[in-house]
């Protein structure tokens, strides 16, 4: 069924301008949030919101719009928003109860009628999967918790296949978009799309409603509940789209809600490579390259290892960690070897861009470890591991979220188990799924759009042990090329 013109130019006419805790109740599947904050006072009921559009009882919804979502109750089980596929002509076709639809660049596949998910591809150009009422303006004030304003757009994808690049050599992008009548708003969601490449499971994405409103969206009048767009070629799992409210928690960055601005104003990183922190010899000096030029020790001495004592073009120095009492070293506390995009002084603000590493969540961190033959072996008893951690910004930067962003998991590398020697180099290879997916399969956005430091430590005792740091006095560890590589680039070689 093709969509009258009139419609067709609303629901084609955006265009992409944007590149861009404690958990929620679990889905049944235990994958992470359910959307929803428990015991709310959202400041409305199910029967629809305060502001309605015109008299018009029939278009008030209730506090939660299920927009493409198996599970609703009854009285909310019809979605008013029906589904469109655009492709990259901007041709439109509404899909009704079909499985599998090819429409111009864009693939659907999957049951609509009893909402299951959808498998959506889309190649080569732009395309879309758009959710409409075809003019007719919804009021989801209800869904926004009417005065709280503590509702979201919601859904769940798991993505298959992204690329960086589009067919005019342009970042790829996905936007959402909501609109009433002629107005539009739209939010850059790339960030959390790349991010869930080949996820364990669905995510959650959420953004709140009013990123929207704040663009002119007027809430009473609502008939593009969401569009999802992206500019080239993608693969993708989509389900569970609603609106509701009471979504929004105390610490939204935490609970890894995401921002009006994709990732505020990070550096998005999109090579195949791209390097955190290398000390190498240019010219007749030692230049310290990469995203993390500012290097620090916490309860040590920061030291230069250079194994070949080379200042031939383009040698690789480690910057290191010696654990020494002279240098404030305990035994009961970790000692730090930390690179950071900044000074500290300079990263209590969030005008400092952080990094994105959204783009390399399929992919590795990558880097060389090294010894000196002067420092101590690996000390007896409990296995030793290097632990690395990457960090996002204190919480009370100024201009930050309430309550900060989640940093990263901290990853293990077995340095017995893999067989460390002094006078040696090693490659490791860590993934970089391991950073920021939790226990329960949830990929953690804020944290992995909001890099600033890569922090690094040496204990006895592996991630389910209590740490031992008391055998490490005149320990030595330097670490070089220091980078996070995409999937389909690999080190000559890697330590098991």
């Amino acid at each position: 069924m093709e969509v009258k013109m009139k419609y067709l130019a609303l629901l084609t006419a955006a265009i992409l301008s944007l590149s861009g805790c404690v958990e929620d109740a679990k889905d049944s599947n235990g994958s992470g949030n359910s959307g929803e904050v428990t015991n709310p006072d959202d400041g409305g009921d199910n029967s629809g919101g305060d502001n309605g559009s015109g008299n018009d009882e029939d278009l008030k919804l209730p506090r939660e719009v299920a927009i493409y979502y198996p599970d609703a109750p009854d009285q909310e089980a019809t979605s008013p928003y029906a589904i469109y596929l655009i492709d990259k002509d901007d041709n439109a076709l509404a899909v009704s109860g079909d499985n599998n639809i090819v429409h111009g660049n864009i693939t659907v596949a999957g049951e609509t009628a009893i909402k299951e998910p959808l498998t959506v591809s889309i190649t080569d150009d732009k395309a879309a999967i758009v959710f409409s009422s075809d003019g007719k303006g919804y009021d989801i004030n209800a869904a926004n918790g009417n005065e709280n304003k503590n509702g979201t757009l919601q859904f769940k994808v798991k993505t298959n296949n992204f690329d960086v690049l589009n067919t005019a050599d342009e970042l790829n992008t996905v936007s959402l978009t909501m609109a009433s009548g002629e107005t539009k708003a739209t939010i850059d969601i790339t960030s959390a799309v790349s991010a869930s490449i080949n996820a364990e499971q669905s995510q959650l994405i959420r953004v709140p409603l009013t990123c929207f409103e704040e663009q002119g969206l007027d809430i009473n009048a609502v008939d593009v509940a969401m569009s999802l767009e992206t500019s080239g070629s993608i693969g993708y799992e989509f389900s569970d789209a609603r609106i509701i409210a009471n979504s929004i928690t105390e610490k939204p960055g935490s609970n890894n809600v995401q921002g009006c601005l994709n990732n505020g104003d990070s550096i998005v990183l999109t090579e195949d490579t791209s390097v955190l922190a290398q000390s190498i010899y240019r010219g007749s000096a030692w230049v310290q390259e990469g995203q993390t030029k500012t290097i620090s020790t916490t309860r040590g001495k920061a030291i230069q290892l250079n194994p070949g004592n080379s200042t031939d073009e383009g040698t690789i120095r480690y910057n290191g960690i010696h654990y020494t009492a002279a240098n404030n070293w305990d035994p009961s506390s970790r000692s730090l070897l930390i690179f950071a995009i900044d000074l500290a002084k300079n990263l209590q603000d969030m005008a400092v861009s952080r990094l994105d590493l959204s783009h390399y969540m399929d992919g590795t961190l990558q880097l060389k470890y090294f010894m000196p033959t002067n420092a101590i072996d690996l000390p007896a008893g409990a296995d030793t591991y290097l632990v690395i951690k990457m960090e996002t910004p204190i919480v009370n930067a100024t201009g930050e979220t309430t309550g900060g962003y989640p940093s990263s998991e901290s990853v293990f590398f077995n340095l017995t188990k893999a067989g460390v020697n002094k006078g040696q180099a090693s490659d490791i290879e860590l993934p970089i799924k391991d950073f920021f997916t939790n226990i329960n399969g949830a990929v953690s956005f804020n944290a992995l759009q909001y890099v600033e430091k890569l922090v690094t430590h040496i204990q006895q005792g592996g991630p389910d042990e209590a740490p031992v740091y008391s055998n490490l006095a005149e320990f030595k560890y330097g670490l070089a090329d220091i980078k996070v590589v995409m999937p389909t680039h690999s080190p000559d070689t890697v330590t098991e």
